[in-house]
């Protein structure tokens, strides 16, 4: 199936040689540059070895803005926040691109 798939379109093999390329190191660094809680977390690490990085606490999330966990390329589509009620501990943060949000306005209209 997935020769198939590859045979019929070459960007898509690309992609995935791109994908297979990641490491978790490189996925540290796009993080610290991209978002504003990884680039605190961050902050005095090189970036060198993943195995040496801090860890993420609740207690950082906790005093931390939803918006810090999106990376700058998303945070700019972000049309409607909303939070759940927190009923069960802390409200549950969601961002709704203009799309997603009209979307969720037509399927409500439907069901």
């Amino acid at each position: 199936m997935i020769k198939k798939l590859i045979g019929k379109s070459p960007t898509l093999l690309k992609q995935l040689l791109k994908l297979k390329s990641i490491t978790p190191i490189k996925m540290a660094r796009y993080a610290k540059q991209n978002t504003n809680i990884y680039a605190k977390l961050y902050k005095d690490n090189p970036l060198t070895n993943f195995e040496t990085l801090p860890l993420l606490k609740k207690t950082i999330i906790s005093i931390s803005s939803p918006y810090d966990f999106l990376s700058k390329k998303e945070e700019k589509k972000v049309a409607v926040y909303g939070e759940t009620s927190g009923s069960t501990g802390n409200p549950t943060p969601s961002f709704y691109t203009e799309t997603e949000y009209l979307g969720s306005i037509v399927m409500s209209r439907i069901s």
